[in-house]
């Protein structure tokens, strides 16, 4: 009950403030499209409702009234954002800014600028995020209790402080979210999306902790939302990401191609949130051994981002250094140097010098230079990430960085910093974790003990038991290759 009088309170506040229109039936009427418009956005029919909106768009012209205008223009502007259309929906949303502040419905003017701070956060327009959340504040601020509206914004900062890299303030702030939804009445969907995030923001910092949030928020979403609704997609994506996290790859390309094909129903093809799904199917192709798969999966992405996003953007960056670590599996090694490149300048532009994701594609180029020969360089490039990672994300397991830095330091004929690095990465490897990975940090190791006369023995049995492992994996053979090649050396007996 207070929540209604609150409600009508406010109502009437915004009576006083603003003219009644000249056309009351036609706003009334109006309304009702609108709400209808509304009712398609909520079960993910996003096209139509954009379709919808853009027929009345004549009528709210006609009918003169900035809170009308200020309504359509946010419901515009949400809608295009849940297509990621980035132009369109910040033109919207500003519209509906504007019209709201002139009629003074600050509701209506916090919740288009908290769009505002996730579509122009999310494609790492930070500076543009932080005004819109400066003045997302300043009207909640205007408007006093309003838990929901709360929620939205620091859900909101949480997506974007994930975007940035800033995953202390983005787990707080998504923290907050999640309590505050929690108390509020009919706040299921709001519970569901911050699980979501919650559950990306775990399997950004690679901890394990993705799969919980993910799960309760499959129950809520299939619960609420049916089985074709682009929210249920992104779940399942994500889930994706969790299985591919434990090396379940078939759990998680079924994952993925079960995404996508709900997206592409929904959506159609050309999407954003298919360009993702296709780069982390790409990903994942590799550790199949699905190399020429992987590189069509992520050629696919590139050409959706061409063609729906802006020039420079945190997903196109993401994307091409996948591509990079495609083609580099592939022996493609100036190919990938061009696409990392690409990548890492794009990540600089938006990011400065300092950020997760730079880290991770420095760590891509030393391993396309290790296999191009380019030794020094590739020992210079592992070491940057790997102190990078150190400053932005200290929690991050480096156990590949470890592994890539314990190579080249035996190509450099240096096997006792290689074995320190290869010590460091065999004390990150988890019990129940890919046994090719396992396998070849073993086989590395092994190298490192021989050739520093630390424990021939025990080398040379690491080495003998990891190629076999690797010798009957088909995802292995350029690691069994390298293992043979150095056995062979080392007048090793090899037996497959």
């Amino acid at each position: 009950q207070l929540a209604e009088l609150a409600a009508c309170s406010d109502a009437e506040a915004l009576r006083l403030r603003t003219k009644p229109p000249q056309d009351p039936a036609l706003v009334a009427t109006v309304r009702a499209k609108l709400a209808s418009a509304h009712a398609l956005e909520a079960t993910g029919k996003f096209r139509d409702g954009v379709a919808a909106v853009a027929a009345v768009a004549p009528d709210v012209a006609r009918a003169g009234y900035r809170p009308l205008e200020a309504e359509a223009a946010l419901l515009e502007g949400t809608l295009q954002h849940d297509l990621d259309v980035y132009q369109r929906a910040t033109t919207a949303l500003e519209r509906a800014v504007w019209a709201a502040e002139a009629s003074g419905d600050d509701p209506v003017v916090a919740k288009a600028l908290i769009e505002l701070v996730k579509v122009h956060g999310t494609h790492a327009r930070f500076a543009e995020s932080d005004a819109a959340h400066a003045r997302a504040t300043a009207a909640l601020e205007r408007i006093g209790r309003a838990p929901e509206l709360s929620t939205d914004l620091d859900y909101a900062v949480g997506l974007v402080a994930t975007v940035r890299g800033d995953l202390t303030v983005a787990e707080a702030a998504l923290t907050r979210a999640l309590h505050t939804a929690e108390t509020v009445h009919g706040g299921e969907l709001r519970v569901a999306s911050t699980l979501v995030a919650l559950g990306k923001l775990g399997l950004r910092r690679m901890n394990d902790t993705a799969a919980p949030y993910l799960e309760r928020a499959l129950a809520i979403d299939e619960k609420l939302l049916g089985p074709d609704h682009p929210d249920l997609a992104a779940v399942q994506i994500a889930l994706g990401g969790a299985a591919y996290e434990r090396t379940d790859y078939d759990g998680a390309v079924a994952r993925y191609e079960r995404g996508i094909a709900i997206l592409e129903r929904a959506l159609g093809h050309q999407n954003v949130q298919v360009a993702n799904a296709l780069n982390d199917l790409a990903g994942t192709r590799q550790w199949q051994g699905r190399t020429e798969d992987a590189l069509a999966a992520i050629h696919e992405a590139l050409a959706i981002d061409e063609q729906v996003l802006p020039k420079a953007d945190p997903q196109t960056a993401s994307h091409l250094a996948t591509e990079a670590e495609v083609l580099e599996q592939l022996d493609r090694h100036d190919d990938a140097l061009v696409a990392n490149e690409r990548a890492l300048a794009m990540l600089r532009a938006l990011y400065g010098e300092e950020h997760q994701d730079i880290a991770d594609a420095l760590h891509s180029r030393a391993l396309i230079e290790l296999a191009a020969g380019h030794l020094e360089r590739a020992l210079a490039d592992a070491r940057a990430s790997l102190a990078m990672f150190a400053r932005v994300n200290p929690a991050f397991p480096t156990m590949e960085l470890h592994r890539t830095l314990g190579r080249v330091e035996l190509a450099l004929h240096d096997p006792v910093s290689a074995l320190a690095d290869l010590d460091a990465a065999r004390r990150q490897l988890e019990s129940e974790g890919d046994p090719a990975v396992h396998a070849w940090i073993n086989g590395l190791y092994g190298r490192a003990l021989v050739e520093t006369h630390r424990d021939r023995a025990q080398g040379l049995a690491l080495v003998t038991s990891a190629y076999k492992a690797l010798h009957a994996d088909d995802r292995a053979g350029k690691e069994a290759g390298e293992l043979e090649r150095w056995m062979r050396d080392q007048g090793m007996p090899v037996s497959h």
